[in-house]
């Protein structure tokens, strides 16, 4: 039987209070139950709780207004399920689960009030979601999970889906296309090598919200730039930190703002399949392996940044550039140009032209003097 150690509430400024309680058993970890006020509301954790043996004794001293609470070393079944989520009580909103060995599986129930819940259990090799209206963010920081949950489709909420530190390799964005609240679809730091896309039904009933998709710190090679292009409201893709060697497909986007390729193994990219997007306004490929500056780069006319840095570039055309109106920087750090070739005919650099990074480079300031403006600071 466990022994009630501690029963206290510790108020220590008046913008914070703690409720604490610890129970323990001969042998065995001893349960911590731990509630912080800040802002007016309550922020609960729970250690060492075995649900079979506490029951619903710790739920009933959750505070009054408490909107979240934690659960640390979950002491259970392999399966969790309603024995765990039917029980929290009505005012909680966020809900964590960190640190259980002993978890393998996590069923979460249609009726509960969690808007939030937060996953961080490497052991964690299976997840499923009956039918449930209310929850809209979900964050999987860390798990055993293979493959994408089927299951997701039962969130018709959800709004913001992070899932990452998992051995999952594959990524078919169907599995994502009834989700019509997701805004936000971060892959990062995962095994993913494959993305596909193979929409069972009509493509203009998928992804009515998703604005960005987050896919940096992978194992990608080769990408196809079509499995986006049911995305109709993306503004963001970002690959940065992978291994892509290899960028093909058309990139449709009406609304795209920002492309991220930056640090991966590019030796060219080729846009001109690519649609006229013409809010796009930044791209990133820094840290590549490109010898030459993107063909019909040009198409892009609203282009506001250009980040080339560390690649291996060793010549520049300014005709590359006089077509995008409102570029406003570029940067070539770190690369090997020996030669910038200056504007031809009546083709001018846009007024709009603030800076050009130049630095490391086998560059004379004097070989740059009578290529930009005067109005352009150039650091070299």
């Amino acid at each position: 039987m466990r022994t009630t150690l501690l029963l206290a509430n510790l108020c220590l400024s008046t913008s914070s209070l703690f409720v604490v309680i610890i129970l323990a058993v001969p042998s065995s970890s001893a349960l911590q139950f731990v509630c912080q006020k800040k802002s007016g509301n309550y922020a609960c954790t729970v250690s060492n709780y075995q649900p079979s043996l506490e029951g619903t004794f710790v739920f009933n001293h959750v505070p009054n207004g408490a909107q979240s609470i934690a659960f640390k070393n979950l002491i259970s079944p392999p399966i969790v399920g309603r024995s765990l989520f039917g029980n929290i009580p009505s005012s909680i909103s966020t809900v964590a689960l960190h640190e259980s060995s002993s978890v393998r599986t996590l069923i979460v129930p249609n009726a509960t009030s969690i808007r939030e819940l937060i996953i961080a259990e490497p052991t964690l090799s299976r997840l499923l979601f009956l039918p449930n209206g209310t929850l809209s963010k979900l964050y999987i920081l860390r798990s055993s999970l293979a493959t994408i949950p089927l299951t997701l489709k039962n969130l018709p909420k959800l709004a913001v889906l992070k899932l990452s530190q998992s051995p999952i390799e594959q990524i078919a964005f169907e599995s994502f296309c009834s989700l019509s609240k997701l805004t936000s679809l971060n892959l990062k730091n995962n095994l993913i090598a494959s993305l596909t896309f193979q929409a069972s039904s009509p493509t203009s009933q998928c992804y009515a919200s998703l604005e960005r998709v987050s896919l940096s710190s992978n194992k990608l090679k080769h990408v196809n730039m079509t499995v986006f292009a049911a995305m109709r409201a993306l503004e963001i893709i970002d690959l940065e930190y992978n291994q892509i060697e290899v960028v093909v497909g058309r990139l449709t986007n009406p609304k795209i703002t920002t492309v991220i390729l930056s640090n991966n193994n590019l030796f060219t990219i080729n846009m001109c399949e690519w649609n006229t997007m013409p809010l796009i306004n930044s791209f990133s490929l820094a840290v590549n392996s490109l010898s030459h500056i993107p063909q019909c780069l040009g198409r892009m006319r609203r282009v506001k940044f250009l980040n080339f840095n560390h690649n291996k570039l060793t010549r520049i055309t300014i005709d590359s550039f006089v077509m995008l109106t409102e570029l406003r920087s570029l940067h070539f750090t770190s690369n090997a140009i020996h030669t910038i070739d200056p504007a031809s005919g009546v083709n001018r650099l846009p007024s709009s032209l603030r800076d050009v990074f130049l630095t490391n480079n086998p560059l004379k300031r004097e070989s740059v003097a009578n290529v930009f403006p005067p109005a352009v600071r150039i650091i070299n």
